[in-house]
């Protein structure tokens, strides 16, 4: 995706969070900058949870950066035309 950061806009996706210790910017792709809000863990499935998540309400999608979830993952992620492998 060439996300550097995992963001959603649903506070009610997150496990735990706590407001962000500093003001943090992001700037959405229409090149609006916006304030991140809060920062926290989110429940991907029963296995498998995302850390250091931002909240940001003015996103509309939920943004999951693929090279941050390989690194916990420690592992690779392959992405064809019609799949992607983990």
């Amino acid at each position: 995706s060439g996300a550097t950061h995992r963001i959603t806009p649903h506070l009610s996706l997150f496990k735990s969070f706590t407001p962000m210790p500093k003001v943090c910017f992001i700037t959405m792709p229409n090149g609006e900058e916006v304030q991140v809000q809060h920062i926290g863990t989110v429940d991907l499935s029963a296995t498998l949870t995302l850390q250091d998540v931002l909240h940001v309400p003015e996103f509309q999608l939920n943004l999951l950066s693929a090279s941050k979830l390989a690194k916990q993952l420690c592992s690779s992620i392959v992405f064809t035309p019609t799949s992607c492998y983990i």
